[in-house]
Formats: C-alpha cells, structure tokens, sequence
C-alpha cells in the first residue's frame, strides 16, 4: 500500500510471458534433438552388438588331419574365429602360423605348407600316411577350391569331406 492507501499489485507473470514464447520453441527443438540423437545411438549400439554376435558365432566347424590334427571353427563370412589342436604337432602348428580371422582357404594352404616345413606331411615319403591330408567341414558348405588346387598341384593325397559327402 502506498501513502493514498492504494493496493499496489506487481504482476510478475506479466514480463516473464513476452519471453516464454521465444523459449518454449527452442526446447522443443531441443528436446525433439536430443531424443532423435539418443535413438540414433540406441540404434548404433544394437547395430554394433549384433555384428559382433554375428561375427564371432560359427557356422561351420572344419578338422584337418595332415599327420596333425586341427580343430577350426569358421563363421558366415568364412574367417577362422577359433583353433585349437588334437595333438602335439597340431600345436606346433597353431603355435608358428597366425591362423585367427583369416581367411579359411588362406589359413588351409598356411596350416598345409606349416605342416610341409615342419616335416609332418611330405610327398615324397614312401609312407603312404605322409602324404594324405584329410578334410572334414561339417555345418555351411565352405569353398575349398583354392585349396584343393594348391594341394593338388603339391600331388598330396586329398580327401575333403563336406556334410558326408567326399570329394577329392
């Protein structure tokens, strides 16, 4: 009250609405930005994890024995995702050559020319066992064409096994 007993009111809505205009639209903007980035990285993270269980799950499971065994695990995209050995040579297979996420006829011809220099396979032993080099794959069916042909042109006794059907 003033000093004519006057009812002074002070209106404090009446300065803040000429300005709430001019903000509600930007946090619209702001919100609807925010909600469409973290849909976007919701998405990416899925995205990604989805590919890595893609990636690392395998599709095929191949064996070869070369006078050393060899376990392979292979996924869709025909890439090594695992290895392991049957026997002590086999290991000392693994062990020189860098088998994992190569490619499977790349890692085949690696494991059979690691198997060459290491004396395990030779064409030229007259023990029949030294020559033989028997492949086993059994889920998707992998191409061995370049393999086959590198073995071949080695003169090695092949023998590839895909799901029970034999092929040389």
């Amino acid at each position: 009250m003033d000093e004519n007993k006057r009812v002074i009111t002070i209106n404090s809505y009446e300065d803040s609405s000429s300005s709430e205009p001019d903000l509600l639209p930007k946090q619209k903007k702001f919100t609807k930005l925010k909600s469409i980035l973290l849909f976007l990285i919701i998405i990416i993270i899925l995205g990604a994890i989805v590919s890595i269980y893609a990636y690392f799950t395998p599709t095929s499971f191949v064996i070869i024995d070369a006078n050393a065994s060899i376990n392979l695990k292979v996924n869709r995209w025909n890439k090594i995702i695992d290895i392991s050995s049957l026997d002590g040579n086999g290991n000392n297979i693994i062990t020189t050559s860098k088998l994992k996420y190569k490619n499977i006829n790349e890692g085949l011809v690696l494991i059979l020319s690691t198997a060459e220099q290491n004396n395990y396979i030779n064409v030229l032993s007259p023990d029949e066992k030294m020559k033989k080099i028997s492949v086993f794959i059994s889920g998707h069916n992998i191409n061995t064409s370049y393999f086959s042909s590198i073995a071949l042109d080695r003169k090695f006794d092949l023998d590839i096994n895909q799901n029970g059907s034999s092929s040389n």
